[in-house]
């Protein structure tokens, strides 16, 4: 609709790959559940419902290099 202006975006996981300063950039507020960190960090020590690992840590290391990419831990 016209004349409707955007303030907050709001995401269940924020990936972590820029949106947040791109949107700030543009005036909109960026507000997430989870950050893409805070799920892996969660994924590789859960484990599923007859106890196996759910994220195996050789993913769990690749997340992180791609996500170092973007920013720092």
């Amino acid at each position: 609709q016209k004349g409707i202006t955007v303030d907050t975006a709001v995401v269940l996981i924020d990936r972590q790959e820029g949106a947040f300063e791109a949107l700030a950039k543009e005036g909109v507020r960026l507000l997430a559940v989870f950050g893409a960190r805070e799920m892996f960090e969660y994924l590789r020590v859960a484990k599923s419902a007859i106890g196996e690992k759910i994220l195996a840590e050789e993913d769990y290391q690749k997340a992180m290099r791609h996500l170092s990419q973007y920013s720092p831990a």
